[in-house]
């Protein structure tokens, strides 16, 4: 795989969202805490490990550049309801 085909690609971020504190749509997630994220399906089972309120750190490349975030999570149901995430290479 190429580089710029993995990660989680941000299609969206809500304004009431808690990703809004630094998400932008445009972003790839490449890592949670650390531990790299190959596609949105992986975010989504990384995230589930995580309870409500715990503060991740989430490495993303943003206009070709890496940018590490640091973000409180919201429940599981606000999180699927509020941000989408495709996989990058979908977009292609």
């Amino acid at each position: 795989n190429d580089a710029a085909d993995e990660g989680a690609y941000v299609n969206a971020v809500r304004a009431d969202s808690p990703a809004e504190a630094g998400l932008m749509a445009g972003d790839v997630i490449t890592s949670l805490d650390g531990r790299t994220i190959d596609w949105s399906s992986m975010l989504r089972r990384r995230l589930s490990g995580f309870g409500a309120g715990e503060e991740v750190s989430i490495s993303v490349t943003r206009a070709g550049q890496q940018v590490t975030l640091l973000a409180t999570l919201g429940d599981e149901r606000s999180r699927r309801r509020r941000l989408q995430f495709l996989r990058a290479n979908d977009l292609i």
